[in-house]
């Protein structure tokens, strides 16, 4: 792996080569590296040399050779999208600001990918060319405006830098696009017929909401694609009952992921809700919504039956055989689920949920305010988790949910969230409070800045990561092991449709 600054490329391998060679349907140009790739392990984005065989420049640095990528920027340049977001950029200067510092890093990069003797070479013979490549920024534009969205896109996933390219990330998530790959773009051979076990389950949670869809296969769960796209549901809490715009918000979502499902052949679709929806006095109004808007019934979870498949799912995931104590911070609450074998012999739920003690504290907004925070959970503790306290000593602390991931992809400065890299990472207790103290002391500005962390999930990073780092402390674990296999893992495995 090559490394500049926080930024790394994978060198190119013949399989790779074959790989663009097939998608391309042509011999790529000479090829650096490979800068990002999917879940399935194929490139997305591949670094082109700067100059090619001939000497002359690449039109850019990065380029996109994922598919399924390709053909979904493809729809959206040909609903107009080139022209309304170079209208976006042209109108906020912060759009503008962000689009020239993406150039400037291109346009370095580039220059640093040549061999030293070659820079010194065009800086002497080849002025002209040299100060090309210094100023050619994403798609190989030379002024301001929006040329190519697989460009900027391409740029984006390498780097998570250009307002144009995270646009085209949000763009894409609305209309359910699976970023992280998808089993059924075709990448890993000849398409075939879905098997009779492909299901999938749609998650309402109070921050979030979640998909994952899957097939039946002799070791389990395969998984097929997933999403998660934050709709802060939580937030449409008025006098007892969940409406307005959040609750429109997730509808919405909700039914696009749904229909997604359905799209890559999924057969059986389970539609969960869990705290905000338990909460919420109008449960058969929204039982009414989801059905209107997803096509399938509303099952909404009990705080135990959430523990109880969460606990199931991330086993199952870490393929973890002893004592095991797995912790599942949500939106709304955390639920805790201990034992050894399948079916877990105690759990607990509290209403301990990031969203809901960002919202209550503030933490959010006056990052200060984290010590109410710890103050309130060191108070609580001793009344609700003193059968806890050292729980975790002699089993498996097992992390689930958006903070756990999170916190994952940043101790690793992840610039996109690459799941292989999230599950089974190990959180130590002194990086969790380091975490803690960093965040706490950052403006809330920053804090959509950080690599690895999602700026719709900012403004609850800090609660949530206090409240793993003191549940950490509570039950006496050296570290906090994190999964992406959890609560719709467990759902689907329980019922049925893994084969288990």
């Amino acid at each position: 792996m090559i490394w500049f600054g926080s930024w790394a490329q994978d060198p190119v391998c013949e399989e790779d080569r074959a790989f663009v060679e097939r998608v391309l349907q042509r011999r790529p140009s000479p090829m650096a590296g490979v800068a990002a790739r999917c879940r399935f392990g194929f490139p997305q984005v591949v670094v082109n040399r700067p100059l090619g065989d001939d000497g002359t420049p690449m039109p850019t640095l990065f380029w996109l050779v994922c598919p399924l990528l390709i053909q979904e920027v493809s729809r959206l340049e040909a609903q107009g999208w080139i022209r309304a977001l170079g209208q976006e950029v042209a109108s906020q200067p912060e759009a503008a600001a962000a689009e020239a510092r993406a150039d400037r890093i291109h346009a370095l990069l580039r220059r640093r990918l040549l061999p030293v003797a070659e820079r010194r070479r065009l800086r002497a013979e080849a002025p002209r060319l040299w100060e090309r490549l210094a100023r050619s920024g994403i798609g190989g534009r030379q002024q301001r405006g929006v040329k190519c969205l697989h460009a900027h896109l391409a740029n984006y996933l390498a780097l998570g830098e250009g307002y144009v390219g995270r646009r085209v990330v949000e763009l894409l998530r609305q209309e359910a696009v699976p970023l992280a790959g998808s089993r059924v773009c075709g990448c890993l051979g000849p398409s075939r017929p879905p098997s009779a076990g492909r299901a999938a389950v749609v998650e309402l949670g109070s921050h979030s909401i979640r998909a994952l869809v899957a097939d039946r296969a002799p070791q389990g769960l395969e998984l097929v694609e997933e999403h998660l796209q934050v709709t802060r549901l939580g937030e449409g809490f008025q006098d007892g009952r969940l409406q307005g715009p959040a609750l429109e918000r997730a509808l919405a979502m909700a039914g696009r992921l749904a229909a997604r499902a359905r799209r890559v052949g999924a057969d059986h679709l389970l539609v969960v809700g869990t705290s905000a929806v338990r909460e919420a006095a109008n449960r058969e109004e929204l039982a009414r919504r989801v059905q209107e808007a997803t096509g399938g019934a509303l099952r909404v979870l009990t705080g135990e039956e959430e523990a109880q498949a969460t606990f199931r799912g991330a086993r199952v995931g870490l393929k973890v055989t002893g004592p095991a104590l797995v912790v599942d911070l949500g939106g709304g609450s955390v639920e805790l689920a201990q034992g050894a074998g399948a079916t877990p012999r105690r759990l607990l739920s509290l209403p301990w949920g990031a969203l809901r003690l960002a919202q209550r504290f503030g933490t959010g907004r006056d990052p200060a305010q984290v010590v109410r925070l710890q103050a309130w959970l060191k108070e609580q503790a001793p009344l609700v988790l003193a059968g806890w306290r050292g729980a975790a000593r002699e089993a498996a602390w097992i992390g689930v949910g958006g903070t756990a991931t999170s916190l994952a992809a940043m101790d690793q400065e992840l610039c996109r969230y690459q799941p292989d890299r999230v599950h089974g990472y190990r959180l130590p207790r002194e990086a969790l409070n380091r975490w803690v103290a960093k965040l706490a002391a950052l403006p809330p500005e920053a804090l959509g800045r950080l690599p690895g962390l999602d700026p719709e999930r900012a403004p609850v990073i800090l609660a949530g990561a206090a409240i793993l780092a003191f549940l950490t402390e509570w039950v006496g674990a050296q570290a906090l092991l994190v999964s992406t296999w959890d609560l719709m893992a467990g759902l689907l495995v329980a019922d049925g449709a893994a084969g288990a």
